[in-house]
């Protein structure tokens, strides 16, 4: 018997967050280990962010505001 194995990307199973601040004054945006994050000033610049970092991880994009593709 032969094989040939193949090599597939690792898709995580997680989706980039962006999420309002508390204090409703800036956007934050997570990433899957919720270590980093990024704040930012508005939430199209979060949007922004989140679509970098999903086109990296080859995941979508979670919102409290709804549901984004990358």
């Amino acid at each position: 018997m032969s094989a040939k194995i193949l090599k597939f990307p690792v898709r995580a199973p997680f989706a980039v967050r962006v999420e309002r601040e508390i204090d409703g004054e800036a956007w934050l945006v997570r990433t899957h280990d919720r270590e980093w994050g990024w704040l930012n000033g508005d939430f199209n610049a979060a949007l922004r962010d989140a679509r970098g970092l999903a086109r990296d991880f080859s995941v979508g994009i979670q919102s409290s505001a709804g549901r984004f593709a990358p």
